[in-house]
């Protein structure tokens, strides 16, 4: 009897510290489970984890962190999908495409807190097919394709329009408004030029003024 209650104590231990798989002789982990066949699964090959129809009144504690659930119901803002317990902030934390920390290219339900940026002092930039589409900074601000992409060390400039003071490498305190507008312009400073075109072929002409479509389209250097 002794001998047969050791085996067991024994069997058990071994259990205890072992690997454990399922539809596997040869696990290759603490625990790992195989499906009945790789190449050509069934459909109840899969892991369910607990469905709950919402989340526990009383919140789980440090020995649950990192407790994982399927919510089956929208609760509040949080819609249905996998969720894990966060013990250090205390909340349910949505995994993969119910997650609401990121941006819903559908639209999103926001706060008087929410925003598009930064957090830091760096430029946010706006791209579209991958070419920048738009800038906004502390000195300069962008926006259309290509506008303002050439820029160095140009300082309190402002282009509107695609193409707009896209050469513009060192000119500063430049307004151009307009497609294509200043559009050649590497080191002008102290202009402005308002309409399709308007000092398009200027390059290192200073305060001038243009407004209109095509004004001053042909000056490249001259200055008022």
């Amino acid at each position: 009897m002794k001998k047969i209650l050791a085996f067991i104590v024994w069997f058990f231990c071994i259990l205890g510290y072992s690997q454990v798989g399922i539809n596997t002789t040869d696990p290759k982990a603490q625990l790992e489970i195989q499906s009945s066949n790789q190449a050509s699964p069934s459909n109840t090959d899969g892991l369910l984890i607990p469905k709950v129809d919402t989340f526990p009144a009383t919140n789980p504690g440090a020995n649950q962190n990192g407790m994982l659930v399927f919510l089956t119901t929208t609760v509040g803002a949080n819609s249905p999908g996998f969720y894990y317990w966060d013990n250090t902030t205390s909340a349910w934390i949505p995994i993969g495409n119910n997650s609401n920390l990121g941006w819903n290219l559908n639209g999103n339900i926001i706060t008087a807190t929410n925003f598009i940026g930064s957090t830091n002092n760096q430029d946010v930039l706006f791209k579209r097919n991958n070419l920048q589409a738009g800038r906004i900074g502390s000195i300069n601000t962008a926006f259309g394709t290509e506008s303002f992409i050439s820029n160095t060390t140009g300082n309190f400039n402002s282009a509107f329009g695609s193409g707009s003071l896209k050469n513009n490498t060192t000119g500063s305190n430049n307004t151009a408004i307009g497609r294509r507008a200043m559009e050649l312009t590497t080191t002008g400073r102290d202009n402005a030029a308002l309409g399709f075109l308007s000092m398009r072929n200027n390059t290192t002409g200073n305060n001038n003024s243009a407004f209109g479509s095509n004004a001053l389209l042909n000056n490249t250097a001259g200055n008022s």
